[in-house]
């Protein structure tokens, strides 16, 4: 799992979030690339943190 912080990603949310969050989330947040088969939450584990998920691609 690669974690890397952009102004562009979550540019995506400017239209959705205020912007004290958009802020916030830059500056606390960060940027975690997942690859198929990885596991972003298990059953019955505590969410600790809030995903936002950026891209999502669907196999058809």
């Amino acid at each position: 799992m690669g974690v890397a912080s952009t102004h562009e990603d979550i540019g995506l949310y400017k239209d959705v979030f205020e912007p004290a969050l958009i802020d916030e989330i830059e500056h606390k947040g960060k940027l975690v690339h997942l690859k198929e088969g990885d596991v972003l939450l298990d059953i019955g584990q505590t969410i600790r943190q809030m995903p936002l998920l950026l891209v999502i691609f669907q196999k058809t």
